[in-house]
């Protein structure tokens, strides 16, 4: 049994269900997977990316129908897969990526001359287990739209900068004790602060793994309560 089988004991890593990962690169923040050109439609893997997303595609399909790749992403300095356990497997899901981050290795060194000793990946992987239509299909979206958000957070950093410290009278000095956030100093953020100034301001949460009709209805909502004069 491999290390995240034993974290997730209540899990049977070997079932049949679906699986998205995230794995990421040894090194963050840097252009390991793909790039982020200037333009608002260059995005590109690099050899590396395309190198792993080959092989991971290789080895679902010399699983004989195990393992099933519905979606795959490289992205900078991760990359996303969304898996289908199609029938139990003989060892949980993590051996499998385990041997396939290690030909992903061997194979960077034969073909793109990867230093030996260097390291690729970032110990273990993220995942998230899907178990309705619904989940699967948000994870196939978040994994397409992937690459769309990279672009807009950093056209974002670009136009207001790298995001800093924020200080304002309707902000809280200090988050509520025993909540998640307990211990964090201080809000962080771009953009203009002079927004919370207004007499009306709407609090929003959303993800992007929302279905696209919900998604749609909370961006119509937003947009009536801007024309209204809310932020």
């Amino acid at each position: 049994m491999d290390t995240i089988a034993r974290r997730f004991s209540w899990h049977d890593f070997r079932k049949p269900g679906w699986v998205l990962l995230t794995v990421e690169a040894a090194v963050r923040n840097r252009n390991v997977f793909a790039r982020i050109g200037k333009g608002s439609g260059d995005f590109r893997a690099t050899p590396l990316g395309r190198l792993a997303e080959r092989l991971l595609r290789e080895r679902c399909d010399a699983s004989r129908g195990a393992l099933v790749l519905q979606a795959v992403q490289a992205m900078p300095d991760h990359i996303h897969a969304l898996l289908h356990v199609a029938r139990p497997l003989e060892r949980p899901i993590g051996s499998a990526i385990g041997a396939w981050k290690a030909a992903v290795v061997s194979a960077a060194r034969r073909e793109l001359g990867l230093v030996p000793g260097a390291a690729l990946w970032a110990p273990g992987f993220d995942f998230r287990i899907k178990t309705t239509p619904e989940g699967v299909a948000a994870a196939r979206l978040y994994t397409a739209r992937n690459p769309a958000a990279a672009r807009a957070k950093r056209a974002a950093r670009a136009r207001f900068g790298a995001a800093g410290p924020v200080a304002h009278p309707r902000l809280p000095a200090a988050w509520p004790p025993g909540t998640a956030l307990e211990g964090l100093p201080d809000w962080a953020g771009f953009g203009n602060a002079a927004l919370l100034d207004a007499e009306r301001l709407v609090a929003v949460r959303v993800s992007r793994s929302e279905p696209e009709p919900r998604l749609r209805r909370c961006e119509d909502r937003a947009r009536a309560l801007a024309r209204e004069g809310a932020v």
